[in-house]
């Protein structure tokens, strides 16, 4: 169990701790990163020199959090959506890595 602010998270593997990377898309751009489904939302690849890239993504890390929304349990297509509309501004995702 870890504790993000008011929110209590309970991990079924373990995790290295929650951190919050902002990313912000350039015009006409996206962010760099793309997604894996399954039970965790994970990062499964980063685009060399995007925008993820300096923001400290890693391949593997599992997104908990987007713009201040629990990823877990909303649905795929939500989470795609806020991703794909956030246009010309910054997400915030919180994320943890394997330790």
């Amino acid at each position: 169990m870890f504790r993000l602010g008011s929110v209590v998270f309970y991990l079924i593997e373990k995790r290295g701790p929650a951190r919050l990377v902002r990313l912000v898309k350039i015009v006409g751009g996206d962010y760099g990163f793309q997604l894996e489904s399954g039970v965790f939302w994970k990062i499964s690849e980063i685009t060399p020199g995007g925008v993820a890239d300096p923001a400290g993504l890693q391949v593997g890390d599992r997104v908990v959090r987007v713009n201040g929304v629990d990823v877990f349990p909303i649905p795929s297509a939500r989470i795609l959506r806020q991703l794909m509309n956030a246009r010309d501004e910054d997400v915030k995702l919180v994320v943890q890595s394997k330790e």
